[in-house]
């Protein structure tokens, strides 16, 4: 070989390796962050055009599939049960990338990127099918969840079941909701006006997991909590006048339930309970102290954001707002805390799942939203398993608590008949002339599973009647 066809060979072998290797980093390496790049569109135009994997409800219900559309995208992202179920699937549309529900915390695994999908597309260049993601089954038991949204429409509020046992989410409701469906069309317009439209209704905010109110009475079973944690047993005359004054001047002051109330009252734990004395509680309190009453609500759960949907590698994960006990630094303070006022917040899911602690012995288990996914032959690509999440209270408390919750029923609302709840009614902190209503509990015949139910601007009593039709659709 001559120098010339020496050095030409050189030169072309030069190029080829910066070829391979340009080819090799900017597909290979640099392409997680140019798909993931908000402003490579194409990357997910061309996304649009692949078939998803669809999303299922615990009993094979298809909430989620994509259809063929005869257009350019080929594509379409369809929602059978639509706005009913929006809360639990999100939606994929063209006007943003998936940002709610399962096709947020599960994106990777619904577009084939991810979640051992590899396996479908390895079996997909041999049997010659079109490549596709894999799909996801939830816990969702769909006829609750379509119970749940019929009784919540025309109203503002939020319906939750879970399996205490489990912590499978078995309902998501929330109302009013969006239709995916509309956010689904493939008029680039059309899909992003209304999704600035509904960002701007703030129709995308999951009041189930994402709004919070102030727990009210709700919040006693923390506090009773604590109580049988100290050695006071639901027998034992705890101080419960009829109004109790703060050192600002402000003055707590009990509901009607109890007609006895005067300024030395005192009455058993358990009555103080079951009739929702904010006094006998805030004064429960300021006896145990800021530091336990931090303790208590941490061992629930409060200040910890909870992941109930997506695991590593298969999307954003979906995760509820963090439930508050507040800053209790000042006598005040802590007495408005210990009876769920203040600065307390809570989301109804953390309602839902103070509640699975007493049905559940004492456990609070990871609310999952995903059962598992599946190859589009329905082989199980993955589960989601059953985790321990806090251990709150012993099991006799627990028992003891739940006798409390029965006579509170027996008490507020008989009607319910055979049921263990709290209820609470409390003002919203961020409109003062609006009321919001929180209702939770779960029967006697069915403990396994705990219903919760928040309306706004609504009554305790319409709360009740609400959280009592979806014990009685769940024993089904």
């Amino acid at each position: 070989m001559n120098k010339s066809l020496r050095q030409l060979f050189i030169a072309v072998l030069v190029l080829f390796l910066v070829i391979t290797c340009s080819t090799f980093f900017w597909s290979v390496i640099y392409a997680p962050s140019l798909d993931a790049n908000p402003e490579n569109t194409a990357a997910f135009y061309h996304e649009a055009g692949m078939p998803r994997g669809e999303i299922l409800s615990s009993g094979g219900a298809i909430l989620a599939l994509s259809r063929k559309s005869g257009d350019s995208f080929n594509y379409q992202r369809s929602y059978p049960k639509g706005a009913a179920f929006a809360p639990v699937t999100g939606f994929f549309s063209i006007a943003a990338p998936p940002s709610q529900g399962v096709e947020m915390s599960y994106d990777k695994v619904l577009s084939g990127k991810g979640g051992g999908v590899w396996q479908q597309k390895f079996k997909s260049l041999f049997d010659g099918q079109e490549e596709g993601g894999a799909n996801v089954e939830t816990n969702i038991e769909a006829p609750l969840q379509e119970e749940a949204y019929s009784l919540l429409k025309g109203r503002s509020g939020a319906a939750v079941v879970l399996n205490a046992k489990t912590g499978a989410i078995l309902t998501l409701a929330s109302s009013p909701a969006y239709n995916p469906n509309l956010l689904a069309v493939h008029n680039p317009q059309e899909a992003r006006s209304l999704y600035s439209s509904y960002s701007q209704e703030g129709a995308f905010t999951d009041l189930a997991t994402q709004y919070l109110l102030n727990p009210g009475s709700t919040f006693n079973i923390l506090t009773a909590s604590l109580a049988l944690r100290n050695g006071i047993a639901p027998s034992d005359q705890v101080e419960a006048p009829s109004t109790f004054k703060l050192p600002s001047g402000m003055v707590i002051a009990n509901r009607v339930y109890y007609p006895l109330y005067t300024m030395e009252s005192k009455m058993g734990l358990s009555s103080a309970f079951s009739h929702s004395s904010s006094t006998a509680f805030s004064i429960l309190a300021q006896k145990f102290g800021a530091r336990a009453m931090e303790k208590e609500a941490a061992s629930f759960g409060f200040g910890f954001p909870i992941t109930i949907c997506g695991e590593k590698g298969s999307g954003s994960a979906m995760a509820s707002s963090p439930s508050s006990l507040g800053d209790v630094g000042s006598k005040e303070a802590l007495a408005l805390a210990g009876a769920g006022q203040g600065g307390s917040e809570v989301t109804l899911l953390e309602e839902a799942m103070m509640v699975g602690a007493v049905a559940d012995g004492g456990r609070i288990m990871k609310p999952e939203l995903v059962k598992r996914t599946l190859s589009s032959s329905l082989q199980v690509l993955s589960s989601v398993f059953p985790t321990l999440l806090f251990s709150p209270l012993t099991s006799p408390q627990a028992a003891e608590i739940e006798a409390m919750m029965e006579k509170l029923t027996e008490v507020q609302d008989p009607s319910l008949g055979q049921v263990a709840s709290v209820m609470a009614q409390v003002k919203d902190g961020s409109q003062p002339d609006r009321t919001n209503s929180l209702a939770a509990g779960f029967s006697a015949s069915n403990p396994d599973t705990v219903v919760a139910v928040m309306l706004q601007n609504s009554t305790a009593p319409q709360a009740a009647s609400l959280m009592g039709s979806l014990i009685k659709e769940a024993e089904k």
